[in-house]
């Protein structure tokens, strides 16, 4: 009988992304060459969270200072039921 060897397939992995998560490594492939390695994408990642931290928090206590406040007053010779209080 013949004796058949078979190579095994190994993946080849890059070993620059090794231990990179997958986020890194869409960052780094997305920034078309301005991040060029897992530091720089972490410190990038963590950039962006704190961009979007005080983005929040802007919007929220901008937003809270805004409420509307009407007093309304209507005297006796105006009718309650009457629009936006004017007169009969």
């Amino acid at each position: 009988m013949l004796k058949v060897e078979f190579e095994e397939f190994q993946p080849q992995i890059n070993k620059k992304f090794n231990n990179t998560s997958k986020l890194s490594r869409w960052v780094i492939k997305l920034s078309g060459g301005l991040i060029k390695d897992h530091a720089q994408a972490q410190f990038f990642l963590f950039f962006l969270f704190i961009v979007f931290v005080v983005l929040i928090f802007f919007i929220t206590f901008s937003l809270r200072g805004n409420k509307l406040e009407e007093n309304f007053v209507i005297l006796p010779q105006e009718s309650v039921g009457s629009p936006q209080g004017l007169p009969k």
